[in-house]
């Protein structure tokens, strides 16, 4: 499937822009807490504020963008997408904040049929809209100073 990559991190406003954004577009988001990997107090106070709304937990390699090798696990959290859990998400002050030890890693959004509308891969800050999933044109018309690439290799956004 195509992608529209993010060229840029949001941060700050066009980061809780981001949020609003998907909100009406996603029926849940994961979070990913890797084995290898050691989280901090802060990670876990972020799951105990969110179970309420926990829909699954896989323990998995693989993920939105990412397969891990060597036997390597991680278990992925699906959470329901509510004005609590958009309430949390919305504290991280950008996207590529989604990074241990105080986080839990790579948030992604999911749309009926669990479809991945929104991916990212923080420690390697990058993003993506799935291109079917998500109209480009939604994308430039809601959020106007993100910079974005789409499958043609075209950049459309502000360079700020």
């Amino acid at each position: 499937m195509a992608r529209i990559d993010i060229l840029r991190e949001p941060r700050g406003p066009d980061y809780r822009a981001l949020l609003r954004f998907m909100t009406p577009r996603a029926r849940s988001f994961s979070l990913v807490w890797r084995h290898q990997l050691r989280h901090g107090p802060s990670a876990d106070a972020i799951h105990a504020r969110m179970e309420p709304d926990l829909l699954n937990v896989v323990e998995t390699a693989a993920w939105p963008g990412t397969v891990l090798y060597g036997g390597e696990l991680a278990l992925v959290r699906f959470y329901r997408v509510t004005a609590e859990t958009m309430a949390v998400l919305a504290e991280a002050s950008g996207l590529y904040s989604w990074r241990v030890p105080e986080r839990p890693e790579d948030l992604a959004f999911y749309g009926e049929g669990d479809q991945v509308l929104l991916g990212s891969i923080a420690h390697e800050r990058d993003a993506w809209f799935e291109a079917g999933m998500i109209a480009e044109a939604d994308v430039r018309a809601s959020l106007p100073t993100l910079a974005i690439r789409v499958a043609d290799g075209s950049d459309l956004g502000t360079d700020a």
